[in-house]
């Protein structure tokens, strides 16, 4: 009954998101009783008591505590996100579930960054668009609360996709403006070196040594005290 009840899971993970922004608590110790709650206000079947009421929020709001949940304790505990993005998927390609699930799957999977859109929503868009595209016409899905569902999973998609490609330009760019960067730096040291050569005192050259042609006569010189020189 309470997994229906909106408000309340609303109010619990705005309770929780402010637990984890506060510096004085220690919430650490409680993220295996926490994380399940987390995943269950993404991806459970039903959250409200009608399907008419705005759930969709609840598992956006969801899918961003998610994410700072994996970008604040993913360094200490490495196995929390891989653990996350393998329910995920499988949440997400199970034709079985609910569309509501596939839902919050995607959501959850595009907030932890483009790198995991990239390696496990866009491999599978193919086949899963042909899944879903005939839960978008009337013609094959005449029922109205399908569609609307259908076409949240659908907008869903092109978010996931355009922060891919986003994440991927913006990398290139910063890329792009590093070789710029540096390819500038060395055309700018590049002046500086030749002035420096100019302005540098030549060094003199080597004293030149000049052989001579002949040898040398022996010289002959006097003791001191008289007597013969020696050779």
């Amino acid at each position: 009954n309470n997994l229906k009840d909106l408000p309340l899971l609303s109010a619990l993970m705005r309770m929780l998101r402010s637990l984890l922004l506060n510096p004085h608590h220690n919430i650490e110790l409680y993220l295996h009783q926490l994380m399940p709650s987390v995943i269950t206000c993404m991806v459970a079947k039903r959250l409200s008591k009608e399907a008419t009421q705005d759930h969709w929020r609840l598992r956006d709001y969801s899918a961003a505590t998610l994410a700072i949940v994996c970008a604040q304790f993913g360094t200490a505990y490495p196995n929390i996100q891989p653990r996350v993005t393998r329910t995920l998927v499988r949440a997400f390609l199970d034709p079985v579930r609910p569309l509501a699930t596939h839902y919050g799957a995607i959501m959850g999977l595009a907030s932890l960054g483009p790198r995991v859109s990239r390696l496990l929503l866009i491999p599978n868009l193919p086949a899963y668009l042909a899944w879903l595209q005939p839960e978008l016409c009337p013609s094959t899905q005449p029922n109205e609360l399908k569609r609307l569902e259908a076409n949240q999973v659908y907008g869903a998609l092109q978010l996931a996709s355009s922060m891919c490609l986003t994440g991927e330009l913006t990398a290139a760019s910063k890329s792009d403006q590093k070789s710029s960067s540096d390819r500038k730096s060395t055309e700018d040291a590049a002046p500086v070196e030749a002035t420096a050569r100019k302005l540098r005192p030549e060094r003199p050259p080597p004293p030149t040594i000049i052989k001579p042609n002949k040898p040398l006569k022996r010289l002959r010189y006097l003791k001191l005290g008289g007597g013969r020189g020696k050779e």
